[in-house]
């Protein structure tokens, strides 16, 4: 009793934190906040270059102009090129704004448009961003057009970190795991970009020791006002502050508060000059651009975890379930994690056609930093590949593509070995050997139902996703479109570049029955998970062999197996992804 009494009391006080004087901090901040002007007030597009995208919008109609961006290089690119085409306002809403070279360049970038008069807005999650009080204080006062709004910090804190997560735990786990998730870049009601990516180095093929490979869409036309309407839905939400109002950072104005730095790094120049490169532009549309008709836009309330949703539009987990469940022949997925949850599992065995045909792209574990998510998926994959007939393509770390999706290989290869790197808060050691060159690992969100519809979105189709992140995406309704998509995901899940998961034979008839079936009750087990054979492994096609579905009866024919982890060369990955997966199983709900 009296131990329960001290942690009651430790909840209490957790949850009981003296909030900023915002009166107070108002005023400090509007006597340092500075008011350049590099435009004439109330006119910058005479500031403002004219972009070919322009004309795109003006003929749009009752169409969408829609350009994906797979590579890194053409998605920075196409941020710095759409911020110095903006002449009313640029809205970024992500979950990841980090304070290194990328980010500090696209910050500058959005200042420099405050300066010319532009309204920019930026909203992110107070979880991982800008991980510097001081930096978020030279935000607040750089110009008076340029505001940043966080989204549920925690203990009034703008960057929360070890004592204060444990105590933000013990008194509101629910709160604390509820996070904005969501990715939209929005400009002046015209131009948007939807899809997976963060603001950070290795989302744009910057880093030197592993890069996403993603998907986004920059589409342009009459959705954009709505995808508009839904951020300011948030910016205005009660779990939104602008930065002043947390302690940490209302402390900085106590003293001089260094300018936010604004010449961009050597090594970003290059970016730069793309973006203004007018051929780029117009290579960018021709190879990667289409006129696409029906498009929908969803977005999770603000509020996810207290407000059912009101409309199919509020609703991603809804909406995706619905497109599956229409699927008649075939759906191809991409997401970086791949958990089922419950509810997820029940509409596997209910409500899908047994007839269509699931191919689902994803991480190994040597390609991805997230091995616990990975290590609970772990225990799933067997009934994934025999119970549900999924084929799972696992990516390589080193694909043979890699070039083509980072196209700045080469240049990073140069970079690696002169010891430029970019690390972020939290990197686990590496689970590969060393290399030359920098891994990669999937970040995109897609789904395409029947090679007639795709879905470009922030979603990652795990239970985390469904229940506690806030999610947004674009539905693309046009046959050509989710064509191309589906093509892009089928050669990513090509043999060179992924292996494909499927179930380890059984070497005794009967024996192996009865290991099966111990496994699988052990699997589901809500914590120990005590049998110590798994049944599935990754494998690679054999040469002249022809690829098959993992749940075809031939599959063994054409496929040899690789092990569990292939290319994971730290022993202490395994091991801390076995220990997982075999007690933790009870965080799936959280994954």
């Amino acid at each position: 009793m009296r131990v329960a009494l001290i942690i009651s009391l430790l909840c209490l006080g957790a949850c009981s934190v003296t909030p900023v004087d915002r009166a107070s901090v108002d005023g400090q901040v509007l006597a340092l906040q500075q008011d350049q002007r590099t435009c004439p007030p109330g006119h910058p597009r005479a500031c403002t270059p004219d972009s070919p995208l322009a004309a795109w919008y003006d003929a749009s109609g009752d169409t969408h102009h829609v350009i994906t961006l797979q590579r890194g290089t053409d998605a920075l690119a196409a941020r710095l090129h759409l911020i110095r085409s903006a002449r009313e306002r640029i809205l970024l809403q992500n979950y990841i704004l980090y304070d290194d070279e990328a980010g500090q360049l696209l910050l500058a970038e959005m200042l420099a448009a405050a300066r010319r008069g532009v309204e920019v807005y930026i909203l992110v999650d107070a979880l991982l961003s800008l991980p510097d009080p001081a930096t978020q204080a030279a935000l607040e006062i750089a110009h008076p057009n340029f505001q940043v709004r966080l989204y549920n910090p925690m203990r009034e804190l703008a960057v929360a970190r070890g004592r204060h997560i444990l105590t933000s735990a013990a008194c509101c786990f629910r709160t604390l795991n509820h996070r904005m998730h969501n990715k939209l870049f929005a400009v002046d009601g015209r131009h948007m970009i939807v899809g997976g990516r963060n603001t950070a180095g290795r989302y744009f093929d910057l880093d030197t020791r592993m890069n996403f490979i993603d998907f986004e869409v920059l589409v342009t036309g009459a959705v954009v006002p709505e995808a508009e309407a839904g951020f300011f839905r948030y910016w205005e939400h009660e779990r939104v502050r602008p930065p002043r109002y947390t302690r940490d950072v209302a402390a900085q104005f106590d003293a001089p508060v260094a300018p936010f730095p604004e010449v961009p790094s050597a090594r970003l120049m290059s970016f730069v000059e793309l973006a203004a490169d007018l051929d780029w532009l117009a290579g960018l549309i021709e190879g990667f651009g289409h006129v696409v008709g029906a498009v929908s836009y969803f977005n999770d309330p603000p509020d996810k975890i207290r407000v059912a949703p009101q409309t199919p539009e509020e609703d991603s987990t809804g909406q995706l379930r619905a497109l599956m469940a229409s699927a008649s022949s075939s759906i191809h997925l991409q997401s970086p994690y791949w958990v089922m949850s419950r509810d997820f599992e029940r509409f596997l065995r209910d409500e899908r056609n047994p007839e269509v045909a699931w191919r689902i792209s994803t991480n190994s574990l040597a390609a991805t930093d997230a091995f616990p998510v990975y290590a609970i998926s772990r225990r799933q994959r067997e009934r994934m590949v025999r119970q549900h007939h999924l084929t799972i393509h696992e990516l390589r770390p080193f694909p043979e593509d890699i070039a083509d999706y980072v196209p700045r290989y080469d240049v990073l290869i140069e970079e690696k070995a002169a010891g430029i790197a970019m690390p972020m808060a939290g990197d686990p050691r590496s689970p590969v050997a060393d290399s030359p060159g920098p891994r990669v690992s999937v970040h995109g969100k897609v789904l395409v139902i029947d090679r007639q519809t795709a879905v470009i979105t922030s979603h990652n189709f795990d239970p985390r996703s469904e229940v506690y992140n806030t999610e947004n995406g674009l539905i693309i309704h046009d046959e050509g479109f989710a064509g191309v998509m589906a093509d892009k995901l089928e050669r990513l899940m090509a043999d060179s570049n992924s292996w494909t998961h499927g179930l380890t034979p059984s070497r005794v008839p009967v024996l192996g029955a009865i290991n099966r079936g111990a496994a699988r009750v052990s699997r589901r087990l809500p914590t120990l998970d005590l049998w110590p054979t798994h049944m599935t492994q990754n494998y690679s096609l054999v040469e002249g062999g022809t690829p098959v579905l993992a749940d075809d009866p031939a599959f063994l024919e054409h496929f040899e197996p690789e092990g569990e982890f292939p290319e994971v060369a730290l022993r202490s990955r395994r091991v801390q992804a076995g220990v997982v997966s075999r007690l933790f199983g009870f965080l799936r709900p959280l994954m």
